[in-house]
């Protein structure tokens, strides 16, 4: 990461730095991140944990898809939107996320994937003819078919400590700032 991206994408260059630091200590201490981690009964002593979880990533693979989409369309979206109105979008869609996983659940929630759900959703409304997404489906059938593994995973069971809930919220979030903050 260079200067030039620092300054054409804080926001984005932020969440892939802090959640790349925050991945390298978890792997020296584990325990050096537990202030960090959503906790849904501790969430309203620890309300920064709303946001930062988002950081949180313990595992190699959940950090490089989720920084994959964060990186990918992160920086499409800090630039068509700006930094602010960028940073309210993601942001909102961890802290939603966050809010509805911790009135759901009693585990502890860790990952910007409720971020990136708001990214994927607000793109693929912007866009939704477009077959830019994954499997090369139009934006529309993607956000269709995640939206209907996400439900059905929650209501039957399916892919267990995935945080369905905290996705369909970052997706809601996408929704809601593409009605408020898309110019065309």
């Amino acid at each position: 990461m260079n200067i030039q991206t620092l300054k054409q994408f804080p926001v984005t260059s932020f969440y892939v730095g802090a959640s790349f630091v925050v991945f390298l200590l978890a792997q020296i201490n584990i325990n050096w991140i537990y202030p960090l981690v959503l906790f849904p009964s501790l969430w309203q002593i620890a309300p920064w944990t709303l946001v930062t979880y988002g950081i949180v990533h313990i595992q190699f693979y959940h950090l490089l898809l989720n920084m994959s989409v964060v990186v990918f369309l992160g920086r499409y979206l800090e630039q068509y939107l700006g930094s602010l109105r960028y940073f309210v979008l993601i942001t909102g869609g961890i802290i939603a996320g966050g809010l509805l996983f911790a009135t759901t659940n009693t585990a502890p929630a860790v990952g910007i994937s409720a971020g990136g759900f708001a990214l994927i959703f607000y793109f693929g409304i912007k866009y939704p003819y477009r077959p830019e997404l994954f499997l090369r489906l139009q934006n529309w059938q993607f956000l269709l078919l995640i939206t209907v593994i996400s439900i059905l995973s929650i209501w039957l069971g399916w892919l267990p400590g995935i945080a369905h809930d905290a996705h369909l919220a970052g997706a809601f979030v996408g929704v809601v700032g593409y009605r408020l903050f898309d110019r065309n």
